[in-house]
């Protein structure tokens, strides 16, 4: 999610300034009114679940990977032309110099998968833990196949300022959004931004009442290989779309510990080094067990199998083609 800019490290370059991303991207931060006739835009939540299952089904049958293998490169993979073209960037409405904001191109209905949340970087626990490892943050990092070599910084991904754009798969996996990549209207979930904030343990309960108000979208998991951003009631052309993250997000950002009940008590005080916690991913897919287990150790880290991707992408030809063939049908008969 995006954050103020006095928040940021100026330092970071993971990160980037608002006029540096205007000027990046200036085509995305205007309404892409040409966008909405050039693109379709006719994929649903329940094809991109039917295709995410074709794929893992496909290497249950073979057998090249196992299914926690399978899920984490899914999670790292960008498919390209996805027929999704809901959503666009420009400064938030959020009050204060909130940064980049997620918005609508058209009306968009309660239950319509809006954008995917992308997972350039994957960072992983092998035990589940995410308490610090013997000085490091994690036990490894994992990057998509998208993400030139020189831009492979474990790093520069691990850093606070690029954790900003984090939100947590599973139990050990954590996906990590990069904001340099704001092109594609399919993977643009790491720029909803929250409808409140919460900076001190005293105001956790307006926050979850302002929050939850403001939400008008989740982010939510697909078959437990990709993360989605779900409308979760109708939204109009133009709106700004917003999510909770939840208080433990926010508390951990400015620095609050939290308690030994996994809390933060009235009596919480700021952590010696501030680190971002993930917000709790509230799921509506039971079926990412997949990858609860351990991933590999920090001497196995592996970028996704080329394969994995492609047949990602032979998966979502495959139903495009379907539809392709279903439009014609339906012209012929003056549908």
């Amino acid at each position: 999610m995006a954050l103020s800019m006095d928040e940021r490290s100026v330092n970071d370059t993971y990160d980037m300034s608002m006029r540096d991303l205007k000027k990046k991207h200036m085509d995305d931060l205007k309404v892409p009114r040409e966008r909405v006739a050039a693109s379709l835009d006719d994929l649903t939540l329940e094809q991109l679940g039917r295709m995410l299952s074709d794929v893992r089904a496909h290497y249950r049958s073979t057998g090249e990977l196992d299914q926690q293998r399978v899920c984490m490169n899914m999670l790292a993979t960008r498919v390209a032309d996805l027929h999704l073209n809901r959503c666009y960037i420009k400064p938030s409405t959020m009050p204060g110099d909130a940064g980049i904001g997620l918005f609508a191109l058209r009306a968009i209905t309660a239950g319509e998968v809006i954008t995917l949340y992308p997972g350039d970087a994957l960072m992983y626990w092998a035990d589940g833990n995410r308490e610090a490892l013997s000085g490091r943050i994690c036990s490894g990092v994992v990057f998509g196949s998208h993400v030139p070599q020189d831009e492979r910084d474990a790093d520069r991904v691990t850093s606070n300022d690029a954790r900003r754009y984090e939100l947590q798969a599973s139990a050990t996996i954590s996906c990590i959004g990069d904001p340099r990549r704001a092109a594609d209207p399919s993977y643009l979930g790491h720029f909803a931004n929250d409808g409140s904030t919460c900076l001190s343990p005293g105001r956790m309960k307006e926050y979850e009442v302002e929050s939850n108000a403001a939400a008008n979208a989740d982010h939510v998991s697909l078959e437990g290989c990709q993360l989605a951003t779900q409308a979760t009631r109708d939204i109009a052309c133009g709106d700004e779309i917003l999510v909770s993250y939840g208080a433990g997000h926010w508390l951990t950002h400015v620095g609050f510990a939290q308690d030994g009940d996994g809390g933060f008590g009235a009596g919480a005080v700021p952590s010696a080094e501030a680190s971002t916690l993930a917000p709790t991913l509230a799921t509506r897919d039971a079926t990412r067990d997949a990858i609860e287990e351990a991933p590999p150790t920090m001497e196995s880290i592996c970028y996704p199998p080329s394969h994995v991707p492609s047949a990602m992408q032979k998966s979502k030809e495959s139903w495009a083609e379907g539809m392709k063939k279903r439009r014609s049908v339906k012209k012929k008969k003056g549908l």
